[in-house]
């Protein structure tokens, strides 16, 4: 009986956690989601960046995202870092 309480508060605690989370990082995801359409596409669409979703990792959306900062792209090191990791996290580009 002592197992069962233990364990249905475990699974309360749990699930505690996940309802705080998910909006947290719902946030990030929609300020990343902001940042890439903002700044990415006052020189191209999305349709480009959309194409390597999925096929680059995370070195590779770092270089290409230096490249675009060394174009004249206007991102900060930090909005970079938020990008990067957004575009890296992201499974295809229907997710965008």
């Amino acid at each position: 009986m002592m197992k069962s309480a233990l364990a249905v508060m475990g699974c309360v605690a749990v699930l505690g956690l996940a309802m705080i989370w998910t909006p947290a990082k719902a946030q990030g995801n929609s300020e990343a989601r902001s940042l890439v359409q903002n700044r990415c596409t006052v020189c191209h669409n999305l349709t480009r960046v959309r194409n390597y979703i999925g096929k680059n990792d995370q070195k590779a959306w770092y270089d290409y995202v230096s490249r675009m900062q060394k174009n004249g792209a206007r991102v900060t090191d930090t909005e970079k870092q938020i990008i990067v990791d957004y575009l890296t996290s992201l499974k295809s580009g229907k997710d965008l």
